[in-house]
């Protein structure tokens, strides 16, 4: 072990600290493109007809679009702005946006217009919707089981004092 100079660990500090500048700037502008892409593709879908995915699991299109065979699940911050989207094919694959932001971030089902009073937090959209359709109550799908603690913590930034319930599938 040899111990770094004083300058020349000032030197490494700097330039690693430059190195997480350019890959968050990197990353930002990747989640810029994605956003663009999210809502371009969120306008030009319509409501869900007859999509497979929805069909097998009993549920109706709620908080979703589709357009072709491609089902979307829109993916919002806090503030109700779309980040991204889930694409779901007929045969339920799941992919997301390459490149677009997902951490923190939720699908919104039957939230009112109003101010929120309860929430549930879902894993998935399919979960989500079914816990929409049996309670009434407004529920943030967080898409998956590692997005589940950020997107609640981003409710919980927004909303400090909402009570929260979790459905997670397992």
């Amino acid at each position: 072990n040899s111990k770094l100079a004083p300058a020349e660990r000032d030197r490494l500090l700097r330039e690693a600290a430059a190195q997480r500048r350019r890959r968050d700037e990197e990353r930002n502008r990747a989640h810029q493109v994605g956003k663009g892409v999210a809502q371009s593709q969120w306008a030009a879908a319509g409501p869900v007809s007859d999509h497979p995915y929805p069909i097998r699991k009993a549920l109706p299109g709620i908080g979703a679009r589709q357009r072709g065979p491609s089902l979307y699940i829109p993916l919002v911050d806090a503030a109700g702005v779309l980040w991204s989207l889930q694409t779901i094919t007929p045969n339920g694959d799941k992919r997301f946006l390459k490149g677009a932001r997902k951490a923190g971030l939720f699908c919104p089902l039957g939230w009112p217009s109003g101010k929120l009073t309860e929430l549930y937090i879902a894993e998935g959209w399919a979960t989500g919707a079914a816990v929409h359709l049996l309670t009434g109550a407004p529920v943030a799908a967080a898409m998956d089981c590692g997005n589940l603690q950020t997107a609640a913590q981003t409710i919980r930034t927004r909303w400090p004092h909402l009570p929260l319930t979790f459905c997670a599938d397992h």
